[in-house]
């Protein structure tokens, strides 16, 4: 609503009026019954399907939003959905628009599903008519599915880049057991930097930072002491409780610290206690001692893949009488793409103008070698309907 046109071709709503907005209409968009009857019939619904039919919210963005299209915004906007007919992300973007024809949709129909929050309101289906006879159509949830943190980690600063021409970045991905492929590749890649280079060569010594998420930033801490392809091609065996896992890591990483890895880190978590983001990066470690943890704990909690492996909890003692506690779940909850936050990280230092970084300008991307290492794609296969999952409750989802 801050980006959409009105008559006049200026901003439909001030930010000053967004408030107001919800004031006024959050008592329809989620009614309320008081009374025990009220609670066992909210109950009841969220079991069986979601605690709100969304008539009314639906109702409320058609009428403020009207046909504008996403190509019609006064400024670039960026919208993450969650496509879950193949449970896949789409991001619907103003720029993206003019390229991608079909992802030109009304404004109101992109609000309507991103705003479609599982177990609370129900997932959302549209057909969008790019010319004639040509439609598309898309099944959608709750961005926040996808990107539920589109800045996580914005204080964490990273290391200047090692020759100031280019700035280096090593991505991982996360994705259980196929964690595999990607440890399989960077072995590869430090063999042949090792030809190069001599058998001492490591991929530490080549990256000014190495990001990662779940298993990947298992792989993230262990490749900096050259034991990747080994130590996860000896976990492929029973894991869901997590011990042997959690004895592996403690034995390969032993006491060591976040501060003593051998270039800078960039390693996600997500901690359940308040539904919040932490990264540790090498970097952020020295200027925040409660982050310095050991490593090992670092990487059992960037791995615990919520419904595969426990949630994880560790005390850090920065100083006498001093703890710091962390509950943490798999880095990808918060950051399932940890390139960008690499990128994102190191954007931000030059925005706030740190001199170890000039002359690389902000938007200098040219700059910027980054190689991404995923765990291969997923099936495109159809998984659910909007229609299906609109009727789902708790259960169902």
């Amino acid at each position: 609503m801050l980006t959409a046109p009105n008559k006049n071709n200026r901003p439909l709503f001030a930010a000053k009026d967004i408030k107001p907005f919800y004031l006024e209409h959050s008592s329809r968009i989620f009614p309320q019954k008081n009374g025990l009857l009220g609670l066992v019939e909210k109950l009841l619904k969220s079991i069986v399907g979601p605690k709100y039919d969304g008539e009314y919210l639906h109702k409320v963005i058609r009428e403020k939003l009207g046909k504008t299209r996403l190509d019609e915004t006064l400024t670039n906007v960026v919208i993450p959905t969650f496509n879950i007919e193949n449970l896949q992300p789409i991001v619907f973007s103003t720029y993206q628009a003019m390229r991608t024809p079909s992802l030109d949709a009304r404004l109101s129909d992109i609000c309507i599903g991103t705003s479609a929050a599982p177990t609370y309101l129900p997932a959302y289906y549209f057909k969008n008519q790019i010319r004639q006879g040509y439609v598309r159509e898309f099944n959608l949830v709750d961005g926040g599915v996808a990107a539920n943190n589109p800045r996580a980690s914005s204080s964490v600063q990273i290391q200047p880049p090692t020759y100031g021409n280019l700035i280096t970045i090593l991505s991982i991905d996360g994705g259980g057991i196929r964690g595999i492929i990607p440890a399989t590749i960077l072995e590869y890649l430090e063999s042949q930097l090792q030809v190069l280079d001599g058998e001492d060569a490591r991929l530490a010594d080549y990256f000014d930072v190495i990001a990662g998420t779940s298993t990947g930033g298992l792989v993230t801490a262990i490749g900096l002491l050259g034991l990747a392809g080994k130590l996860l091609k000896s976990i492929i065996g029973p894991m869901y409780d997590g011990e042997y896992l959690h004895k592996v890591i403690r034995e390969k990483l032993g006491k060591t610290r976040l501060d003593e890895t051998l270039t800078n880190v960039v390693i996600p978590t997500f901690n359940i206690e308040n539904l919040q983001p932490i990264v540790f990066s090498t970097y952020q470690a020295m200027m925040t001692p409660s982050l310095d943890a050991q490593l090992s704990d670092i990487c059992i909690g960037t791995s615990a893949a919520p419904t595969y492996l426990p949630a994880y909890y560790f005390k850090n003692q920065i100083r006498q009488g001093y703890v710091r506690e962390f509950n943490l779940v798999d880095g990808g909850v918060a950051a399932n793409n940890p390139a960008l936050v690499a990128i994102n990280q190191i954007t931000k230092q030059i925005l706030d103008g740190n001199p170890d970084f000039f002359p690389i300008k902000p938007m200098d991307y040219g700059r910027f070698l980054v190689i991404s290492v995923g765990t291969g794609s997923s099936k495109a296969q159809q998984k659910y309907s909007a229609q299906k999952a609109a009727k789902w409750g708790d259960l169902g989802w």
